[in-house]
């Protein structure tokens, strides 16, 4: 009966942590970030917290993959320049600034400053090409 016990805890375990961290994803109340990105399905609960059709929800789970250094960020940035919502392109944009290795991102930059639908995010994509021109231009 014990066995049959720690079988069903462990069994839910995983869907009830999942669920704990989409609602504090949900209320944006965290203890320690890198702790909790530290657990794979806790980075990944954030990563699939940037595809939600929310800005806020996209804005925060951005925030916290900034805290640490995700090589993945780079990427990241990128898919959500296709996001519906202007602020969490513009967002992207202008973190990517801060982003070290330009190259994987200079076309999708170039792209959003030749045929974003809102002109506050083409400005934010110059502003970003011209942060640093010289990296942008390889």
């Amino acid at each position: 009966m014990l066995i049959i016990g720690c079988v069903v805890v462990a069994w839910r375990l995983p869907h009830d942590y999942r669920s704990a961290l989409n609602k504090a994803l949900s209320s944006r109340s965290f203890g320690s970030i890198s702790d909790m990105l530290g657990e794979s399905s806790g980075a990944e609960a954030i990563r699939e917290g940037l595809k939600d059709p929310s800005a806020a929800r996209v804005l925060y789970c951005l925030e916290m993959l900034s805290e640490v250094d995700d090589s993945t960020l780079g990427l990241a940035l990128v898919s959500l320049l296709d996001h519906p919502d202007a602020r969490v392109r513009r967002e992207a944009l202008r973190r990517m600034e801060r982003i070290e290795e330009k190259e994987q991102l200079s076309a999708a930059v170039s792209q959003s400053l030749n045929s974003d639908p809102e002109a506050h995010v083409r400005g934010q994509a110059l502003r970003t090409m011209a942060h640093d021109g010289a990296r942008w231009c390889t």
